[in-house]
């Protein structure tokens, strides 16, 4: 009996701590979900709709699926110590395994065969076969999606190495896939606010201890009195004997009651402490009405917030986001710049690392941050929707740290965004169908404003209050979709003190080059007079005849006590096509390379690529399409303009989809020219339309020549690696030279960035160790193309121009974007 109470409570006050701990391991994140068994051994895997229907619904269908064996270790006998599954009916199994779903937060029933189970960020369904997910087709109605020979999820390297074997296995799909879930705010246990849902859960953990109470103070069967004939003594004995244990059972039950009392104790303390541990925002994507210049319009927003809310963390820390859609299309979130270690499940690329979240659905993701420290942002990662759904991310030095620079007397965000007076959602459309150019903004934005330079915006300019002879820490973002921006304020020098969460050797300028996705951190010294003073910013576009928005965004940098309420002139920002001065301030940048703040260059390269970045047309029927000569337009990497599949390619990875991706992504562009001419053959510009994904050996290291090309009109390209860090060794202009530019490599203090600018016709060079296992995107930022390495990251372009990566039919948005896979040994990606 006290065996087994003591496995019982610490089974309670171990599990408090465990659904936290589930959030925080690099695992798929549909196997957080716990579910009560059926009654019976069996289930059903419900209507799944057919194929046709699947297609009908389009990218509305979420298919990520982890397949799971669950059931519930029972405790312990007092006598042989063994497992008492055996002993215990099916339905005292079931109120404790409801029990242990209680303690996950989760919502429990006990279902029929049949019935369908709620489970906070998932839909569980009951399966009917224990081998693998999809052992019919024809049952699932035609998901080809799910692999043909899908590994079971065991628990190796989970909570305390548990055997679930009880139970049949589940199949559990995010929240996401209304298929099969329901819609937000129909489950009755869902909280209104965290203390309510803190006293639910309290609630919860008092029950099972009740319960566990009267089972542990349940008397045993009474001994036959017909025990024959006795003396005297043993009849004295025997009673002494049966006080000795009548004693002793209340001594029993005393000491179980005193470790319930503790046991309820520290599962109340561990609650708070767990939950301590792992800050938890939630984000509600829903549509807001905002007026810009002049008009009013809706717009996708975060919490109504235009930019988003701040999330705020130390470096190291763990954040848990509850993501409610609520908008009227699908989204995904992406945390720019957080490696994610070993969690490319939360990333956030659509169709990449996760198919979307469905508009009243929900998904929790969960946001590890390791070595980032300084400033990143978050943003969608679907369509176009970045344009108003983003945020920043502030990042400070872990407990006991300091910055490596004087404390700033405050610091904010500072971001620059555009605004178009059309509905960002139907442009995309509109310009996917095109094929063209998409329409140019109609505004930049300093903060969500546009400045005093625009119609019906200077009430509301952005205004930065200072004091005299005080810092400031600036926070610069780029969250343009388009353009590579020009920033500075008016008679002041800024101090730049580091890149995308990472420290730089300090260095004073009067002007910033930032890309798309870019983050900077700058320095300001309010020595000036007192006095208003304008800060600018406005795009650096280097290809000519190209069309853009060449206005310019402002706020104020207000003194406080100045007696002048006119801002002085516009600082001065170089010209809109002013390469020399993008690439001169982008060469200072290096990394801080102290004793706290080390570099770890990669010298011994295992993988070399070599990248070769290009605009190109796809022929469009009867030249019917806006691009040159009838033509679309698209974006490649090594001359294969990425598709989306019809899974995302980590699912597919995981679960050994066949066919969804290939592998066979060249290490150089097919054929070698004169990257940089003038004039090249047409034949050139149009590319071939694949989904390819590179593998790479996990702990390689890695080098990455990006070269520009002049195909259709050269152009910059922000390249972004999901999931890395890398270092910027070597850039320039014209054509890469491997016999003389790597001597001019820079392999000692280079800078540690995420996403880094291509000049236009010109390479850069980067290095990175393999070592965070998943699928990441390389991919531009600003025209769309986008390559996926075979960790579960990807490289892309940060600057989305349209359907240069579009094929209409799979609403191609990244033409290049490239998968890469690193590869792993199979233990290695259960942990994944």
């Amino acid at each position: 009996m006290l065996l087994s109470s003591w496995v019982i409570l610490t089974h309670l006050f171990h599990v408090a701590c465990l659904r936290s701990w589930l959030e925080r391991q690099h695992t798929c994140p549909t196997c957080r979900a716990l579910v009560v068994p059926p009654d019976s051994g069996t289930g059903t895997a419900g209507h799944r709709g057919s194929q046709s229907d699947v297609h009908q619904q389009g990218k509305l269908l979420s298919s990520a699926i982890c397949v799971v064996s669950f059931s519930f270790w029972t405790g312990t006998t007092a006598q042989g110590g063994g497992v008492a599954g055996d002993n215990v009916s099916q339905h005292e199994a079931r109120l404790r395994a409801a029990a242990a779903a209680s303690i996950y937060e989760k919502s429990y029933v006990y279902p029929s065969a049949n019935r369908l189970v709620w489970s906070p960020g998932y839909t569980v369904i009951p399966q009917v076969q224990r081998h693998t997910a999809d052992s019919s087709n024809t049952e699932s109605g035609g998901e080809s999606s799910i692999g043909q020979s899908q590994p079971q999820l065991a628990a190796q390297g989970g909570a305390a190495n548990l055997s679930f074997s009880q139970f049949p296995p589940y199949m559990f799909v995010p929240g996401a896939n209304l298929a099969y879930g329901e819609r937000l705010g129909s489950d009755p246990n869902l909280t209104a606010s965290p203390l309510e849902a803190q006293k639910k859960l309290l609630q919860h953990r008092i029950e099972i201890l009740q319960n566990q109470l009267q089972v542990l103070q349940k008397p045993k069967p009474k001994e036959s009195e017909d025990m024959g004939p006795t003396m005297a003594w043993q009849r004295k004995e025997r009673s002494i004997g049966k006080q000795s244990s009548i004693s002793s059972s209340i001594n029993m039950n005393i000491l179980t009651s005193l470790q319930l009392a503790v046991g309820l104790l520290l599962s109340t303390v561990g609650i708070f402490h767990c939950q301590a541990l792992s800050p938890r925002y939630t984000f509600v994507v829903e549509e807001t009405s905002y007026k810009r210049l002049c008009s009013t319009k809706n717009i996708l927003t975060v919490n109504g917030q235009f930019p988003g809310p701040t999330l705020y963390a130390r470096a190291g820390d763990t954040v848990i986001v509850d993501v409610y859609n609520k908008g009227n299309r699908n989204i995904t979130l992406h945390w720019h710049g957080v490696k994610q270690p070993r969690n490319p499940w939360s990333d956030g690329p659509d169709y990449i690392t996760q198919c979307p979240i469905q508009p009243g659905a929900r998904f929790t993701q969960t946001i590890i941050f390791s070595s980032e420290e300084g400033t990143l942002w978050w943003h969608a990662h679907s369509e176009w929707d970045r344009a108003t759904v983003h945020g920043a991310i502030v990042i400070y030095p872990k407990k006991g740290a300091t910055y490596p620079f004087t404390k700033p007397h405050a610091e904010l965000p500072i971001i620059l965004g555009e605004w178009w007076k059309e509905d960002i959602g139907q442009l995309y459309d509109e310009t996917i169908q095109s094929g063209g150019d998409p329409n140019n903004s109609n505004a930049y934005l300093i903060n969500g404003q546009p400045g005093d330079l625009y119609p019906c915006s200077k009430p509301d300019t952005f205004k930065l209050i200072v004091d005299y002879g005080k810092t400031y820490l600036l926070r610069l973002i780029n969250s343009a979709v388009q353009e590579m921006m020009f920033f500075a304020i008016a008679n002041h020098n800024v101090t730049v003190v580091g890149s995308d969460a990472s420290y730089t050797k300090p260095f004073s300028t009067d002007y910033v080059t930032i890309s798309p996705g870019q983050t900077i951190d700058l320095l300001l010294n309010a020595d000036q007079s007192p006095n208003n003073y304008y800060i600018a910013a406005k795009a650096y576009v280097a290809s000519a005849g190209i069309p853009y928005d060449n206005t310019t965004t402002t706020a104020l940098l207000r003194y406080n006590r100045n007696s002048s309420s006119t801002p002085t002139s516009l600082p001065n920002l170089p010209s809109h096509n002013d390469t020399n001065a993008s690439v001169h301030f982008t060469s200072k940048l290096k990394s801080l390379a102290d004793k706290n703040h080390p570099v770890d260059v990669p010298h011994k390269i295992t993988t070399h690529l070599f990248f070769t970045l290009s605009i190109n047309t796809l022929p469009c029927p009867s030249n019917s399409c806006t691009g040159p000569n009838g033509t679309r337009f698209a974006t490649s990497i090594n001359n294969i303009s990425f598709v989306d599949p019809t899974i995302d390619i980590l699912q597919a990875y995981y679960f050994h989809v066949n066919g969804a991706f290939g592998t066979r992504f060249p290490n150089s562009p097919p054929l070698l020219f004169n990257f940089t001419a003038q004039d090249l053959p047409l034949y050139l510009q149009t590319p071939k339309q694949a989904t390819e994904v590179k593998i790479l050996e996990y702990n390689s290291t890695v080098e990455i020549v990006f070269q520009g090309t002049n195909l259709v009109g050269g152009d910059d390209h922000p390249m972004h690696l999901h999931g890395f860090s890398f270092y910027v060794v070597g850039r320039g202009l014209g054509n890469f030279d491997k016999d003389k530019d790597p001597l001019t490599y820079n392999l000692v203090d280079p800078p540690l960035q995420n996403t880094v600018a291509v000049p236009i016709n010109g390479w850069t060079t980067i290095r990175f160790k393999a070592d965070n296992p998943g699928t990441r995107l390389v991919y531009a930022l600003s025209s769309g193309s986008t390559y996926v390495m075979g960790y579960g990251h990807d490289v892309h372009s940060e600057k989305w121009k349209g359907p240069r990566s579009a094929n209409v039919t799979s609403a191609t948005r990244n033409a290049s974007m490239l998968t890469t896979v690193i590869k792993l040994s199979s233990w290695i990606l259960l942990e994944i």
